[in-house]
């Protein structure tokens, strides 16, 4: 009887997931397909750096807002706070449809380069504000759809990010499709259109909860009350500096610095691997069009396999698993450096894409699993990783003028870090089991045991962790 009711609740779990991983594939198919091309087409509309700066906007207001995103995730529904973030990323495209106006107008009144550059920066912080707030609701919405079934907890994850990842080979069509066959303005109104259509799915989003109560009142059980601005930010910080957390944010440090390196390296290889100046505009973006399209198809891989095995290895063994990937990645770059071979770019995209689908994935399932899927750190990881793609992307442009190999050299001794300090948590797992995060963010021995006052919903649990979570360390 049992059994049938887990298994009843995995298949509603299950189509909850597919409702919000289907929901995210539709936004992000529009703001990926835009991140991929947007320097190129607004440096064809005359703005050379726009692109490139308007990404850092967003990717630092992303770091940024998700310091301060508790508050909103536990006093709105889930369907007001996806709505309105989705909206957020279609403010985006909107603002390279004005681009593209512009570019056939005067530059002046309101297509003068001035408010050009004002809206474009404001419109991509508050899509970095959208972000923070869509990431971490997403992280505590399937948390709360696996609180009953903790056994399925990986493979729900997992079934959302093969889901999910598709975005990225469909992003990357569409992009070759727009840069080699249609005009700037037509992919903007395609990409704006797509995000529309995701705001009225996330509408409809099911509530993850199928009890009487306020959905937030049951959010609120992984929120801390009461608390102010500074208070919340003094427990991400401590979060972020614990001892017990130090190897899930390397991991998800570096796994910032792969969504970089797959954003802006990348190309550069493409680029080396063509080696005749003259044919070089015409083949790169054709050439990187198909790289990333490899890119994605191993993504969606790596969210199938995490599907399978999330329930069944240990996050950690999948985590150093990853980084080994990582590392295996960036010897066939320095490969493909060498050989200037074409094919190498292939092997390179999908081993890349495949690490970065694992990466992706296991920050989530680490947090669920062993932090009890604490709004805080769904804000901690999110808020590591972008730092990490912030920092990368600088680098890379720092190193522009230095030998090619330099980069990602760089980038090999983060992965180097980032595996030993996952051997060493390996070493370290059969110790532990875990333990509610507003204790010192502490692993506390296996016997701890939770007071009846710790459990009773009735009282609020503030971002304490359920009696389901204070199981072994899978």
């Amino acid at each position: 009887m049992i059994q049938n009711q887990d298994q009843l609740s995995y298949s509603q779990a299950k189509f909850k997931v597919v409702y919000l991983s289907v929901s995210f594939l539709i936004l992000f198919t529009a703001y990926s397909s835009t991140q991929n091309i947007i320097g190129v087409l607004f440096k064809e509309q005359g703005y050379e750096q726009l692109g490139f700066t308007s990404l850092i906007f967003l990717y630092f207001s992303f770091a940024i807002s998700t310091l301060f995103v508790n508050r909103i995730i536990k006093k709105y529904s889930y369907k007001t706070i996806f709505s309105l973030s989705s909206i957020g990323y279609t403010l985006l495209n909107i603002s390279g449809i004005w681009v593209t106006v512009c570019k056939q107008e005067e530059k002046i009144g309101i297509c003068s380069n001035q408010l050009i550059y004002s809206i474009t920066f404001i419109f991509s912080a508050l899509c970095g504000i959208s972000a923070s707030t869509i990431w971490v609701a997403q992280g505590v919405y399937i948390d709360q759809l696996s609180s009953q079934i903790p056994q399925h907890k990986g493979s729900l994850y997992g079934l959302f990010w093969s889901i999910f990842l598709v975005n990225n080979i469909i992003s990357c069509i569409m992009s070759a499709v727009i840069i080699n066959f249609r005009k700037p303005f037509d992919f903007f109104i395609v990409t704006s259109s797509l995000g529309i259509i995701a705001t009225i799915f996330f509408t409809f989003i099911p509530q993850p909860t199928n009890k009487q109560e306020e959905p937030h009142q049951v959010r609120n059980l992984r929120c801390e009350k009461d608390l102010s601005k500074k208070e919340q930010l003094k427990k991400i910080f401590k979060l972020i500096i614990s001892k017990e957390t130090r190897s899930l944010m390397v991991f998800t440090c570096f796994s910032g610095v792969i969504m970089s390196f797959c954003s802006g390296f990348l190309s550069e290889l493409v680029e080396d691997s063509i080696g005749v100046e003259q044919i070089k505009k015409e083949l790169e973006s054709q050439k990187l069009s198909l790289v990333c399209i490899c890119l994605g198809f191993f993504e969606v891989l790596s969210g199938i396999v995490s599907h399978k095995l999330g329930d069944k290895i240990s996050p950690n063994k999948l985590a150093s698993f990853s980084s080994l990937v990582s590392l295996f990645a960036i010897m066939l770059s320095f490969v493909g450096l060498i050989s200037h071979n074409f094919f190498f770019c292939f092997l390179i995209g999908a081993s890349w894409g495949f690490s970065d689908g694992l990466f992706e994935n296991l920050m989530s399932i680490i947090a669920s699993k062993r932090f009890g899927g604490s709004v805080f750190i769904f804000q901690a990881i999110i808020f590591i990783q972008n730092i990490g793609f912030c920092f990368s992307q600088l680098l890379f442009t720092m190193l522009e003028s230095q030998p090619i190999y330099v980069y990602p050299m760089i980038v090999n001794v983060i992965a180097l870090i980032t595996n030993v300090s996952l051997q060493f948590e390996e070493k370290n797992d059969h110790q532990q089991s875990y333990v509610k995060l507003d204790q010192e963010y502490s692993l506390l021995p296996e016997k701890y045991d939770i007071s009846e006052k710790d459990t009773d919903e009735s009282e609020g649990l503030g971002n304490l962790i359920t009696p389901d979570f204070m199981e072994s360390r899978l």
